[in-house]
């Protein structure tokens, strides 16, 4: 008998392959499409976050795209006041301010400061409903403020007594330094005074953009600070009232 067995018929057998190790094999490379789509999910995100983008974000303007807002992509508010006290208000100068109607008023000329919220705010949007100058070289809105009033933090300017702009500024031990962080002048016939707009600055990481009406007018990028609370400043002869205010994140 050869080693090799017999020639004259086929040796080989075809060999048995039972369900069980084929259920295995599919369980096994489904362990492994996990395991792979698991990385990709995971240096996505790492990527997105290196570059300052939120997956939340991006999640919500893609399912908004869809004319869909799931519960977890509204706005959550972290702070109001419509004015009818101000209890929660820490001022500067205070005999300056006025409660009017349901807005926050300044009566008289000169430096006037007013805070409120929480120092361990990070990214939020800081709004006004309504803000109407009636005279004057402007106001600020205060964020990622502490130690005042010889304040460390931010301000957004309302500022036509800076050739008609819109400005950011960095404040430091309660000093603005010069020159602004960022400058936008705004349209040749945009109307100061006497002309009640939204206001509102949105700060994310270290990117910060102001919206008149909606619409972002003047944006700036810094690092110095990451928390902090808002506030209001007016200066000069500024005469100015603001109503309900609102923080949301």
């Amino acid at each position: 008998m050869s080693f090799f067995g017999n020639r004259g018929t086929n040796s080989r057998k075809t060999p048995i392959i039972s369900r069980s190790s084929i259920i295995y094999q599919q369980g096994q490379s489904f362990t492994e499409i996990a395991i792979i789509l698991g990385l990709l999910v995971s240096t996505t995100i790492a990527a997105l976050s290196a570059y300052g983008i939120s997956v939340r974000d991006v999640y919500c303007t893609v399912i908004g795209g869809f004319g869909v807002e799931p519960q977890a992509c509204q706005a959550h508010l972290l702070w109001e006041d419509g004015f009818d006290d101000l209890d929660r208000w820490n001022m500067t100068n205070g005999n300056g301010w006025a409660l009017d109607d349901g807005q926050l008023c300044v009566t008289r000329g000169g430096e006037h400061q007013a805070f409120t919220g929480d120092e361990e705010w990070d990214d939020f949007t800081f709004q006004l409903d309504q803000a109407n100058m009636t005279r004057g070289n402007g106001y600020g809105l205060y964020f990622r403020v502490s130690n005042e009033p010889a304040i460390n933090g931010y301000a957004f300017q309302y500022d036509p007594g800076y050739n008609k702009s819109f400005i950011f500024r960095k404040i430091v031990n309660g000093h603005e330094l010069w020159p602004p962080i960022a400058v936008s002048k705004a349209p040749p016939d945009f109307q100061w005074n006497n002309t009640a707009y939204q206001v509102s600055v949105q700060a994310k990481g270290d990117d910060f953009t102001a919206f008149i009406n909606g619409e972002p007018v003047v944006s700036a990028n810094d690092s110095s600070y990451s928390t902090g609370r808002v506030g209001l400043r007016i200066w000069g002869d500024t005469r100015v009232c603001f109503d309900d205010l609102s923080v949301t994140q």
